[in-house]
């Protein structure tokens, strides 16, 4: 019990120490997948924002080389530069729909706009910012590039963009190569929406701000500032000259966990369930199978006998000290891993065994192969201590080998002592009955004698006297009544007498049949060689007792000892008229190809199904009350049984309660050959050995 007990609780500290493992792991497994989604949630938006840059980034490219032609137009047109400019302005950015307005200042003389007014767009004092505000940017002097300024607030009210380039006149000298500026008014709300900002921010807030600033604060483009930007998706829209920072976060925030994130922790959880009952089914077969090991191995260990088990290689597995002790010479060579032939050879060669003492090697061979037989093995080994063992090797289905040792001593001395007293017996029996039998045979005489009353001379005399005397008439006839009566009881005595001595013969028969000296001689006998005295023999007692007797055999013979087989039908035929009180009883013959059948049937009271297997058992009847109507020693029927196995035959009955029985005696219609005696004496012996 204290064995089973660590086991259950290792099972107990497995099963928790499982379900630990599997929750950490389910756990690392939820936060890597969580992990995983969230940074391919901030994927898709980066690249979705990555798309929009490029075409922030496209379309102000675009902005920046239409200023690049209105400065060519500027410098190319003569006097009446501001209609030129006007007419160009228009085709190239006419049909934008966040352009407000398009706007040339030289540094000398009127400025252009288109359309018409569109430089009252800008709030006061950007006069001055044109041309001062990057005087000390060499890109911007070198007019190689233009500027993004904003956003402002145009005098309308609107959010504002300005690109302005910077306009160099070459044809003039060199400290006065400076034009002036061509500036592009963008209105900014529209812009945004040009570059698919309203679509993006339906999904995220957005905050661009303008880096290229020179002072310490940002400007910002668009977007609320007093968020929490921190973890934001970030990225630069670079321009000429500039750059915007953009910076995004989803209206509702970085999501937790992915939208399957409770069907996972189900899976999970189904898995981890999965597997701890997975697991307990296991440890539960685990344990019944060590339950089952303990209970066989406690089983051994409690076997009175020796058992040792070999497996398949004929290498030992487990012994209990039973089977060692019976071998105790060789507890060095008896232990797990030893081969069945180490072991045999150890008990031949080391004297344990008395009967392999000066034939070991044939020993050897005979108890070594017993492993390798596909049959069973059972023999019986004297050992040198003077105890018997019985050695019994069974081989199992796969292909393993069950050794039992059982010491059966005492009982083979008893088995000893009681042949013993079987022969005693025996001898007895055979001596009382031949005892029996002298004084019997000389009453049976003499009764035989003293039946013939009237024919003695001692009573012929005495008749004559009482005529000599002329005895009264009466008195001879009283003489004549003693004389009848006593004739009468030396009947009855010698009928009783017979009786007695056939209950004396069957005694005798049946010591000899236990004996084993019952002899039968068998010969092909014509039939009515058996039955013709049986029928002489016993038909006036069956007619005595009011009975039919018919006889019905043919003319053919039968292998068989007649004066045994004659006994055996006088048995079957006593017993028929013993309980058939009215009818008949028939005696007749059947032929097969190969056996005689004797039939012996009567009308007498028949036999119960339950007792007709025991009526063939010595001593054994039906009625054995000691009131029973009729007598016997119950020997009768096991005698015929004995009788006809010795001649190779058999006894059946068929019988109904009531109706009557038929007893058949089947016997062999002719000798067999030779063959098949030797077939039949090695089917004994086979049957002998196992």
């Amino acid at each position: 019990m204290a064995n089973i007990a660590k086991f259950r609780l290792g099972a107990v500290i497995v099963l928790i120490a499982a379900l630990i493992a599997l929750i950490v792991v389910s756990l690392k497994i939820e936060e890597l997948i969580e992990k995983q989604y969230q940074e391919d949630f901030r994927a898709a938006a980066y690249d979705e924002l990555i798309e929009r840059r490029e075409e922030v980034e496209a379309t102000t490219f675009g902005m920046f080389l239409a200023l690049q032609r209105l400065a060519s137009h500027v410098l190319d047109s003569s006097s009446d530069w501001g209609e030129h400019f006007e007419h160009f302005a228009e085709r190239e950015i006419g049909d934008s729909s966040y352009v407000t307005a398009v706007i040339a200042s030289p540094l000398v003389g009127p400025e252009a706009a288109y359309p018409s007014g569109a430089a009252d767009l800008l709030p006061a004092g950007q006069e001055a910012v044109l041309f001062d505000s990057q005087a000390s940017d060499p890109e911007y002097l070198a007019a190689k590039a233009g500027l993004l300024n904003g956003p402002l607030q145009a005098t309308d009210g609107r959010q504002v963009l300005l690109l302005r380039h910077r306009v160099l006149s070459h044809f003039m000298e060199p400290e006065n190569e400076f034009w002036g500026v061509t500036t592009v008014v963008v209105d900014l709300v529209r812009f945004l929406e040009r570059i698919g900002l309203a679509e993006i921010s339906r999904g995220f807030d957005i905050l661009i701000r303008d880096e290229s600033n020179s002072s310490t604060t940002d400007t910002i483009i668009h977007g609320d500032v007093s968020r929490n930007w921190t973890d934001a998706l970030s990225f630069d829209f670079e321009f000429p000259n500039g750059s915007w920072e953009v910076l995004a976060i989803p209206r509702e925030g970085w999501p937790l966990h992915s939208p399957d994130w409770l069907r996972n922790r189900i899976v999970m959880f189904g898995v981890t369930f999965f597997v701890i009952l997975t697991l307990s089914y296991v440890l539960r077969l685990s344990e019944l199978r060590y339950l089952a090991e303990e209970r066989l191995n406690n089983a051994i260990r409690a076997m009175e006998n020796g058992l040792a088990i070999f497996d398949s290689q004929g290498r030992l597995h487990k012994c209990n000290a039973n089977f060692a002790g019976f071998y105790s010479g060789a507890l060095d060579v008896i232990r797990p891993g030893a081969t069945a032939r180490e072991i045999v050879e150890t008990i031949a060669r080391r004297g344990i065994v008395a009967d392999a003492i000066g034939c070991e090697d044939e020993w050897i061979a005979e108890h070594g192969s017993a492993h390798r037989r596909t049959k069973n093995y059972t023999c019986t080994d004297k050992m040198s201590n003077g105890r018997i063992l019985r050695v019994s090797d069974h081989r199992m289905e796969d292909g393993g080998t069950v050794c039992i040792r059982s010491d059966v001593t005492e009982l083979e001395e008893a088995v000893a002592e009681a042949q013993a007293a079987n022969v005693t017996k025996t001898q007895f029996i055979n001596t009382l009955s031949h005892e029996l039998r002298t004084p019997l045979t000389v009453i049976l005489g003499l009764a035989g004698i003293a039946k013939l009353t009237d024919r003695m001379p001692v009573v012929r005399a005495l008749k004559t006297v009482l005529e000599e005397t002329s005895a009264p008439p009466i008195v001879r006839e009283k003489v004549d009544e003693v004389i009848d009566h006593f004739s009468k009881l030396v009947i009855q005595q010698e009928k009783s007498g017979q009786h007695l001595l056939s209950l004396i013969n069957e005694m005798l028969d049946f010591a000899k049949i236990e004996s084993g000296t019952f002899v039968v001689e068998c010969a092909e006998t014509p039939i009515s060689e058996i039955v013709e005295p049986l029928e002489a023999q016993l038909e006036i007692e069956v007619n005595r007792k009011g009975l039919a007797f018919e006889v019905n055999c043919d003319e053919g013979s039968v292998y068989a000892d007649a004066f045994r087989t004659r006994q055996i039908l006088y048995n079957l035929i006593g017993n028929a008229l013993k309980f058939t009180d009215m009818g008949k009883i028939v005696l007749s013959t059947e032929r097969t190809d190969s056996h005689v059948m004797f039939h012996v049937r009567d009308t007498g009271t028949g036999i119960a199904l339950d007792d007709i297997d025991k009526i063939f058992e010595a001593f054994r009847q039906v009625d054995s009350s000691v009131t029973r109507r009729r007598g016997g020693t119950g020997l009768g029927l096991a005698i015929s049984r004995e009788l006809a196995l010795a001649q190779g035959g058999t006894i059946s009955v068929d019988s109904e309660l009531g109706v009557g029985s038929t007893f058949t005696l089947s016997l062999l219609a002719a000798a067999p050959t030779t063959r098949a005696r030797e077939d039949k004496r090695d089917r004994a012996d086979r049957g002998q050995a196992a």
